[in-house]
């Protein structure tokens, strides 16, 4: 059984837990700030650790009282599959564990999230995630927004925060009720309907490329990290980010 450790931390050039470390970045009234095209969203870099995270959840944060601290002992609670626990206004659900990832459903008073808890070395992509990966997997989920925004049908899903440390990394996004592509592909979709999806997600492809250029290395840019509503025919691009960003 997989647990999540979220205890002892290095530094980071502090002397703090990640909770410590993440409350004091979401607190700090004079962070620096930087245009990612989605105004307001603020990064902050140390020599170890990176965070990126929109006002709205650092204003939803401040709502519930000691809600980073809650969350770090759901985390190490919730330590199975469809496991759920909760603590006051706060619910977590594990929701699966793969490699040296973990998946949960968060929710925080009426607002649901998904969070991605990663750590260690991975089995799949190990040169990758030595990297920092949930602060740039934010960064590159911001400009995909921007490249994909004229296109109708097509969305990113949107990311709340991400962090990164030399040992762990977090990215949390806000909660999206939907059907994986590959799963409608394969059990749902005719293969005329097959078709003109293929067709519309080669667009999609496309456009990413013209916006990132030829030499953009999205991981897993694939059926079964977007989400498809086959009553308006819409896409949700989720868990995409340019592995440029950390350097492959």
């Amino acid at each position: 059984m997989s647990t999540v450790d979220i205890s002892g931390l290095d530094e980071a050039d502090l002397n703090l837990s990640l909770e410590e470390q993440i409350t004091k970045i979401l607190q700090e009234p004079k962070l620096e700030t930087k245009d990612h095209g989605q105004g307001g969203v603020a990064a902050y870099e140390t020599k170890r650790a990176k965070l990126m995270r929109t006002p709205d959840f650092k204003t939803l944060i401040r709502q519930y009282p000691n809600s980073l601290s809650r969350i770090k002992d759901l985390l190490a609670q919730a330590d199975g599959i469809n496991k759920t626990c909760s603590n006051g206004d706060l619910t977590l659900t594990c929701l699966d564990i793969k490699d040296k990832s973990t998946y949960y459903k968060l929710q925080i008073g009426k607002e649901m999230f998904f969070l991605k808890y990663s750590s260690g070395q991975q089995v799949q992509y190990p040169d990758l995630y030595l990297k920092p990966h949930g602060f740039y997997e934010m960064k590159s989920a911001l400009r995909l927004k921007e490249a994909l925004r004229d296109i109708p049908n097509v969305r990113v899903i949107e990311p709340q925060i991400g962090y990164s440390d030399d040992k762990r990394d977090v990215i949390v996004t806000k909660w999206e009720d939907g059907m994986l592509l590959k799963d409608y592909l394969e059990n749902i979709a005719t293969e005329e309907q097959a078709l003109e999806i293929k067709n519309k997600v080669s667009g999609i492809y496309h456009a990413i490329r013209q916006a990132f250029g030829d030499k953009a290395h999205f991981v897993d840019m694939a059926d079964y990290n977007i989400f498809y509503d086959p009553k308006d025919k819409t896409f949700i691009l989720f868990d995409l980010f340019d592995a440029r960003e950390v350097g492959l």
